[in-house]
């Protein structure tokens, strides 16, 4: 279980980012202002390392910590960054799945003219076996990476597009609370939506305006009301130098 931000387009405030941080230390004045299914009558924090991703001179550039989000977030580079995408992912470790550089997200691939970066949150109990193993290899030890490659294998066989259909098919069968996630090459991103139970800590949050595309696990209050609630079994698709949205 993890928390997600997607920026597309400029910068944001400080006070924006601090938001994410809060919501990932689980408000620690003790004033919650994002309730969920899991925080109602406890402290749950996302604590278990932290990594970034941003598209800049035509390559992903993704950076990962074992340190919590909450105590080294570089949030001033954030804010100077000149990239036009930004995905920050703080993640909460599944039970017996190891803290380390390996297992954070956002995970990479690349080959040839092809790249891509992925973020998960949610947990998939089953054997993951429905990808292509011999043209990705996993490094780490998690579902969310073998998610990854599973959505890769299906998009390779579709001239490197995701559709719903796509990730149902992946989905099939699969014993799994949540498997929300963002997948982005460098002209699109997917964020999926889709879960099995606990609604309200997996519906995406969607802010808009009219420099910048927010997608986020959490509420940012600094925002004001989200433009939309992302619910469950839907993709959507943005394009990264129209930003025109769409909903599958």
């Amino acid at each position: 279980m993890c928390r997600i931000l997607v920026q597309i387009g400029k910068p944001l405030k400080k006070s924006v980012y601090k938001d994410f941080l809060d919501a990932c230390v689980d408000y620690p004045e003790g004033q919650k202002r994002d309730l969920h299914e899991h925080n109602q009558d406890k402290l749950y924090t996302h604590a278990d390392g932290f990594g970034y991703t941003f598209y800049e001179k035509g390559h992903f550039a993704t950076h990962c910590f074992v340190e919590p989000i909450f105590q080294n977030a570089p949030i001033d580079e954030w804010i100077n960054l000149r990239s036009q995408l930004l995905i920050l992912h703080a993640r909460r470790a599944s039970p017996d799945i190891e803290v380390n550089l390996h297992n954070n997200h956002p995970f990479y691939w690349h080959n040839n003219n092809k790249e891509f970066v992925f973020a998960h949150n949610g947990t998939i109990k089953s054997q993951i076996e429905n990808y292509d193993e011999e043209v990705f290899r996993p490094e780490g030890s998690t579902d969310s990476e073998l998610f990854f490659f599973s959505l890769l294998t299906g998009m390779k066989k579709n001239n490197w597009n995701l559709s719903r259909k796509i990730v149902e098919a992946t989905l099939n069968g699969w014993d799994y609370s949540g498997a929300n996630f963002v997948l982005a090459s460098p002209e699109k991103v997917w964020v999926g939506v889709f879960y099995k139970s606990h609604p309200n800590y997996y519906k995406m949050k969607f802010y808009e305006s009219s420099t910048t595309l927010i997608i986020s696990s959490s509420l940012l209050l600094t925002l004001g009301k989200p433009t939309k609630i992302i619910e469950n079994k839907v993709l959507m698709e943005i394009d990264l130098k129209s930003k025109n949205v769409k909903f599958d």
